[in-house]
């Protein structure tokens, strides 16, 4: 058993207590959620290696090419999704009127693999070992997996860090954490992202959601915003096959002269020496 295998129904649940891919690049054939539940390891993204421990979960996407090893007594589950289950899923999603999310907004462009906190790993691992045995008996259990799989994708989605490179504050969701979350789901839709648009959005004053943001993470709105962009920015410029023109575009830059400028004022580099350097490294 391995993870390019092909579906053979809808929504697939795994658990592997041997998997090693070593140095094979492998290209995903659906989208996975996976979940280390024990161990260690290594995960290839395009040229970017991440370090996986106990606790971290990412998803994969249909089409990747990604590189997976992990030490022998890993414990590994996965998700297997169709397309299928995909468009179950966004029904119910669109059901739950924003109170769960989609599998694609779990999946951070900051934040390749996403580490879980100690509770909710042993939710996921709850989760996962009920899916498991849902799935003896898929045909009657099929729509209780669903609301799994949902349960899971957002317990995945609330652990992404809030602020790039700072650990979770643990700030009152009714003030900045949704306000984040709007930034990072949004972060390649400039017009999302302005100040007005986004004060708007909350119901606030601008003043106020500037005091917020220098209060809590002493920063301004728009300096956090251009943090996470740029964030964004470093893990899709290590993928050799987008060119910097086409990174340009989709994070919205007006041209790729403009591109080029703010990513210098902000790395203190040119993008093309950047993306030069990584793919050296």
């Amino acid at each position: 058993m391995n993870l390019t295998e092909q579906l053979t129904a809808p929504l697939e649940i795994h658990k592997f207590e041997d998997y090693y891919s070593g140095t094979t690049v492998l290209k995903s054939q659906y989208n996975q959620i996976v979940y280390l539940a024990e161990g260690n390891g290594i995960y290839t993204k395009d040229t970017l290696e991440i370090s996986l421990t106990k606790g971290c979960a990412f998803i994969i996407g249909n089409g990747n090419y990604y590189k997976l090893s992990l030490n022998s007594d890993a414990i590994l589950y996965v998700a297997r999704i169709s397309d299928e289950t995909k468009l179950i899923l966004k029904d119910i999603i669109s059901q739950s009127k924003g109170k769960v999310v989609s599998p694609f907004r779990a999946k951070s462009l900051m934040y390749p693999v996403i580490n879980c906190t100690t509770s909710d790993s042993h939710l996921l691992n709850a989760y996962f070992k009920l899916l498991l045995q849902l799935q003896k008996n898929s045909i009657q259990n099929n729509r209780l997996m669903y609301y799994q799989l949902v349960s899971i994708i957002t317990i995945i989605e609330r652990n992404i860090p809030m602020v790039p490179g700072i650990a979770d504050k643990g700030l009152p969701v009714t003030t900045l954490q949704p306000i984040l979350k709007h930034i990072h789901k949004n972060i390649r839709t400039p017009e999302l992202l302005g100040v007005t648009f986004i004060a708007q959005k909350f119901n606030l004053s601008e003043n106020t959601l500037g005091l917020w943001f220098k209060n809590e993470l002493k920063t301004t709105v728009k300096r956090y915003i251009t943090q996470c962009k740029m964030k964004a920015i470093e893990n899709t410029i290590n993928n050799e096959k987008i060119t910097l023109s086409q990174i340009a575009l989709e994070f919205g830059f007006s041209d790729e002269s403009h591109f080029h400028r703010s990513f210098k004022n902000f790395f203190g580099v040119s993008p093309s020496i950047f993306k030069k350097n990584r793919i050296k490294m």
